[in-house]
């Protein structure tokens, strides 16, 4: 468990004395990344915990010390405020930028803090000399980071922001590269190489190539549930790019998964197909950070033992498929509920 100041002293000692301030944003960006997931209490749960959450993350953004520790499951408004803590601490001019009363703008005090409504999102900008402010949102790029993605929201701008200036894609490329994020290329470019290698395959049999490659499986690694979920949700975007006629949603479709603990709910998500011929089902196992194929009678193992599926559109025929495919062979059920859920709010 780590505390704001003992994550200072840390980014102090690995961070290059010579980087230039996009070099040291970039560089916070990264290391923020890595030390965080976010909740997936607030991303799957229903409007009361979100509010909960909300009000709690706040509370905690807005009272945070140097030497209070930090919690490795946050949202935007602490993901920021730490990130915000650190740039200030080693000299960068940062701001925070939020959207307050509807309107994105940069806001140079930590009153801002307090001032957000419910379920609003704050980022923070830096400032760099001579050019301007540039937008560094952290939560949303915090799953294409642990997976070594091109980042998607450092240095862009809204169309109708005028206070912050637009990097172009080459410079933060080039900005990336200087600070050794990549050792080859970006996971994306990986991932698209992957999928023209086997571009005669079957949809489903893409899946399984991708969801059994040893540099996926490894990037999944660094990662907690919501961020392994919004990566596969761009790998299926990838797989289907291609496809017409609505292929995505008739073809695959992701579900996500409940269980009461014994202090909180749980979630985890999975992702399916049950087309003829072509059927396959996959879940995130939070012990093992992994997406694990399941057969049918697996998965209702885990729906006779307390993990629900979650309302969705096709819950029906989901289950109904599940139920119809089910047998009675031993399919080593016996530890699977235990590796799918399981209370990991560990600290950082």
């Amino acid at each position: 468990m780590k505390t704001r100041g003992q994550m200072l002293e840390e980014v102090k000692q690995i961070m290059p004395e010579d980087y230039d301030e996009l070099q040291k944003s970039a560089f916070l960006a990264v290391y923020v990344s890595k030390q965080v997931s976010f909740d997936e209490h607030y991303w799957w749960g229903n409007m009361k915990e979100r509010v909960n959450i909300y009000k709690m993350s706040k509370k905690e953004a807005i009272k945070a010390k140097p030497r209070k520790k930090v919690h490795r499951k946050l949202i935007c408004v602490t993901i920021t405020q730490l990130y915000y803590y650190l740039a200030k601490n080693i000299g960068l001019n940062v701001k925070y930028y939020a959207n307050l009363y509807g309107d994105k703008k940069i806001f140079k005090s930590d009153k801002v803090l307090k001032m957000l409504y419910n379920l609003r999102h704050i980022a923070v900008a830096v400032k760099i000399p001579d050019r301007g402010y540039i937008k560094v949102d952290i939560q949303r790029d915090v799953h294409s980071i642990q997976t070594h993605c091109r980042p998607e929201f450092f240095g862009t701008r809204d169309w109708k922001d005028e206070e912050t200036i637009k990097l172009e894609s080459s410079e933060i490329d080039e900005v990336f590269k200087s600070i050794n994020y990549v050792e080859d290329k970006y996971t994306d470019d990986y991932v698209a190489e992957v999928l023209k290698q086997n571009k005669e395959l079957p949809l489903v049999q893409k899946c399984k190539i991708l969801f059994s490659d040893e540099r996926i499986l490894q990037e999944v690694k660094n990662t907690k549930c919501v961020e392994a979920a919004l990566f596969y949700k761009f790998i299926i975007e990838k797989v289907c790019k291609e496809e017409i006629n609505g292929l995505y949603d008739s073809k695959l479709n992701f579900f996500i998964c409940q269980k009461k603990m014994e202090r909180k709910k749980q979630y985890t998500f999975g992702l399916y197909s049950i087309e003829k011929d072509s059927d396959m089902i996959y879940i995130f196992s939070k012990k093992k950070n992994e997406l694990i194929p399941i057969t049918p009678t697996e998965m209702q193992f885990l729906l006779d033992n307390g993990i629900e599926v979650k309302d969705m559109d096709e819950k029906e025929e989901f289950l109904s498929y599940i139920s119809q495919n089910t047998n009675n062979q031993n399919d080593n059920q016996s530890n699977i509920a235990d590796d799918i859920m399981y209370e990991d709010e560990q600290e950082i």
